[in-house]
């Protein structure tokens, strides 16, 4: 069973954020504590093995946003030009509504893409639940590795790999109605 439960969850605005703490997680916790017990029942005769419940880390993320991040650079002549910052930038102080790790909750914005045209839109991240003991500069990496997973572009993308496979399967339902139960799209990644 497992330790640690990441969630990524997309497609939740600022305004909903709070709902979705408050209802997703409750359901998240009765379907956890559900399993967990039927587990060590299963187990079952003489020998009961007793799993502790897994330790979640729910983050929100936010592609629309508003803000943007330059860089700025002094050229050869003295005059100050501003640019892009480069991939793997994250801001966690200043703009962020808290910096600050307070009951496991902090957001930070990530620019783990680059462009070749225009300004570059940061993603914002709101880490809502970590009750395990990973560091935040752990889950800044691990989110940022999350955007180089995703197998059908050789570099990073905006959002982590499992939010992009999400949307890309939730598309597919849509498009196609109903997904025939012979179709194994893990064993089709290319539909993806």
């Amino acid at each position: 069973m497992p330790k640690n439960i990441f969630i990524f969850r997309d497609g939740v605005g600022d305004s909903m954020r709070q709902q979705v703490i408050d209802f997703e997680l409750a359901q998240l916790d009765k379907i956890v504590s559900e399993e967990y017990g039927l587990f060590a029942q299963e187990v079952g005769g003489d020998e009961k093995e007793i799993f502790e419940a897994p330790e979640i880390t729910l983050i929100i993320v936010n592609k629309r946003v508003r803000q943007r991040f330059f860089q700025q650079h002094q050229q050869h002549s003295g005059e100050a030009f501003i640019d892009n910052p480069p991939q793997g930038t994250y801001i966690d102080q200043g703009f962020v509504e808290q910096s600050e790790v307070i009951d496991g909750r902090f957001d930070f914005f990530l620019v783990p893409h680059s462009v070749t045209q225009g300004s570059v839109k940061p993603t914002h991240f709101y880490v809502a639940e970590n009750s395990s003991k990973i560091s935040k500069m752990a889950i800044l990496n691990f989110t940022y590795s999350l955007c180089y997973n995703y197998y059908n572009w050789n570099d990073a993308i905006k959002i982590p790999a499992p939010c992009m496979l999400a949307d890309k399967i939730a598309g597919f339902r849509s498009e196609v109605g109903t997904i025939p139960s012979n179709v194994d799209l893990h064993k089709l990644p290319f539909y993806l």
